[in-house]
């Protein structure tokens, strides 16, 4: 569910609530929201992975290889960091 924080509707809320409520083990669910989501219960039970802004940014050494491997080209280490404060790690 894309945009998850831009749902307000209370029957899709409870509905995705009871869904997530009754453990459903065979169903796997991905939202992806700009603010924190609110599953805490889900958390505490392992029940939840969470991969935030920080984890999906490239850092220095994931610049260079894009660039190195999808691209052909090698970038010298000031244009990789200069890159990678540009975009903060963000590959587009």
């Amino acid at each position: 569910i894309d945009d998850w924080n831009k749902i307000t509707d209370e029957a899709t809320l409870g509905a995705v609530a009871q869904v997530l409520q009754r453990g459903c083990r065979h169903v796997r669910l991905l939202f992806a929201s700009r603010t924190a989501l609110p599953f805490a219960r889900l958390a505490l039970g392992n029940d939840l992975i969470e991969i935030d802004s920080e984890a999906l940014r490239f850092d220095l050494r994931e610049v260079a290889a894009f660039f190195r491997e999808l691209h052909g080209i090698e970038l010298a280490e000031t244009d990789v960091a200069q890159l990678c404060e540009a975009t903060s790690g963000w590959p587009a």
